[in-house]
């Protein structure tokens, strides 16, 4: 058994033995497992925690092998008990429901602890590290933070309403920045943490395309 399946097998018997009740059990009980596994078989690098990347140019070309790799991490993560806690206690306050709580809540703990520095390294770094102290991040791994602190919250896991990477560029052929996107009381809501700006604003305000969106679920 790999490592993700022990972290799978050890967090689900974790959450069954404390039977844990609302959010914080019923998103662990609804990520899919089998699902998970799949994907792990089919990438490799992320049996650890810091994956490093081919220093290229990012293109259309490649785009969708980035990208999955971040999606998959972020949802990897989001079933680890370092951030399954994290979350748990930032959003203590929030009601299970209440997803424009628990939305708000990260995103603002996110960028009041993690620190911006424009693709400053050719790795992504998994959220477990930021769950535990680390401070700095470029684009990709804010995505991986928010992304699976929402996924740990219950926020996005539904196939009708997923959580959404969106990647943006000045055209479709140059794809150059990525963020979440929540689902929100019917809406969504941008997630760019890499921003001085309040949730909900993001590049296409200041002229940049959606050159694509990956749905998590």
């Amino acid at each position: 058994m790999d490592i993700g399946k022990i972290l799978i097998s050890t967090a689900i018997k974790s959450a069954q033995k404390a039977k844990i009740d609302g959010v914080l059990g019923a998103a662990v009980r609804a990520i899919d497992v089998d699902r998970l596994e799949e994907e792990w078989e089919g990438f490799s690098p992320l049996g650890g925690d810091v994956i490093d990347v081919t220093p290229e140019v990012i293109n259309v070309s490649n785009l969708d092998s980035r990208v999955n790799i971040l999606i998959s991490q972020a949802k990897r993560s989001a079933l680890q008990m370092p951030v399954r806690q994290k979350a748990a206690s930032i959003t203590a306050h929030c009601r299970g429901d209440d997803k424009l709580c628990l939305i708000e809540t990260i995103f603002n703990w996110v960028k009041g602890n993690v620190h911006y520095r424009e693709e400053f390294q050719e790795q992504f770094i998994s959220p477990v590290f930021y769950a535990e102290g680390y401070d700095v991040a470029d684009c990709d791994d804010y995505s991986m933070l928010i992304g699976s602190l929402l996924l740990a919250s219950g926020v996005g896991i539904e196939e009708n309403t997923p959580l959404i990477f969106r990647v943006t560029g000045k055209n479709k052929k140059s794809p150059s920045h990525i963020f979440p996107v929540a689902p929100v009381n019917g809406d969504y809501v941008a997630l760019d943490a890499t921003l001085d700006q309040p949730m909900g604003y993001d590049l296409s305000q200041q002229g940049e395309i959606i050159v694509k969106d990956f749905y998590v679920y």
